[in-house]
């Protein structure tokens, strides 16, 4: 059972991807780099700077 429901489910989501509309795909899309420049700012702003001592 092993290899064979795991590539079912593989293709199965396969098809189900594929008979979506395109507007579907560009909203994907824009909330996918939306979220990437979301994150981008959030970690840019938030990250710790490494101190670095010379001794």
């Amino acid at each position: 059972w092993v290899p064979f429901v795991p590539l079912a489910g593989i293709g199965v989501c396969g098809l189900m991807m594929v008979s979506l509309p395109p507007d579907t795909w560009i909203r994907l899309a824009v909330w996918f780099f939306l979220g990437l420049i979301v994150y981008a700012l959030y970690s840019s702003k938030h990250a710790k700077k490494p101190q670095f001592q010379i001794n």
